[in-house]
C-alpha cells in the first residue's frame, strides 16, 4: 500500500526527476533480459511495455503462462517503485458494445487474469464511423479508488490529434 502511494505521489508530481523507459522491440522480446538491463537505471518512474504481443511468449488464455509474466512486471514495480504500463490489445467487436466502457473488460485479449491481476485497467477504443475514441478507467483497486469513468475524444485529421468533445477548437494545432 505504501509503495502504491509513493508511486502515485511521484507520478502526480510530474515526474520531473523520474526516468521514463519504453520497451518496444529490444532484447528480442525477452522480458527478463530487458528488466535486468534496466535494473541498474536509477529513478525509473514509469516503465512502458509495448506491447504484450511482443514480450509475452505463452498462451494468453492460460493462467500458468500469464501469471509468471505478470509477476515479473509486478515484482519490478514493487522493487523499484516504478509504475508499469503494459499495453495489451482488445478483440474486435462483432457488434456494437453494450453496457458502457466498464463492459469493455471482456474484450481484452486472452483470459480474465489480464484484468484480474492488474491494479488499474485503462481502455482506449476507437470508433472509425464517428471518428471518436473513448478513453477511460474500467477497473481500479487503488486506494482511494479511481472511479470508473470515460471521456470521448474527437479526432482531427488535419492535425492528427485527438481533442476532447465535439469539433476541434478552431485554429488550434495543439491538443487543448
Amino acid at each position: 500500500e505504501n509503495i502504491m502511494s509513493a508511486r502515485a505521489d511521484r507520478m502526480a508530481s510530474g515526474g520531473a526527476d523520474g526516468l521514463v523507459v519504453q520497451l518496444e522491440d529490444q532484447f528480442d522480446g525477452n522480458i527478463e533480459a530487458a528488466l535486468q538491463y534496466i535494473a541498474d537505471l536509477e529513478n525509473v518512474s514509469l516503465l512502458v511495455v509495448d506491447g504484450t504481443d511482443y514480450w509475452f511468449k505463452g498462451n494468453d488464455k492460460e493462467k500458468g503462462d500469464v501469471n509468471p509474466f505478470l509477476h515479473l512486471l509486478m515484482s519490478y514495480a514493487h522493487r523499484t517503485g516504478a509504475c508499469v504500463l503494459l499495453l495489451h490489445h482488445v478483440t474486435k467487436p462483432t457488434k456494437p458494445p453494450k453496457g458502457g466502457l466498464a463492459s469493455q473488460r471482456t474484450r481484452i485479449s486472452g483470459g480474465a487474469m489480464w484484468v484480474n491481476r492488474a491494479r488499474t485497467v485503462i481502455f482506449l477504443d476507437r470508433d472509425n464511423k464517428t471518428r471518436t475514441s473513448r478513453f477511460g478507467v474500467v477497473k481500479s483497486n487503488l486506494a482511494p479508488e479511481i472511479p470508473l469513468h470515460e471521456i470521448v475524444l474527437g479526432f482531427d485529421e488535419a492535425t492528427g490529434l485527438h481533442h476532447r468533445g465535439g469539433d476541434p477548437p478552431a485554429g488550434r494545432a495543439e491538443p487543448p
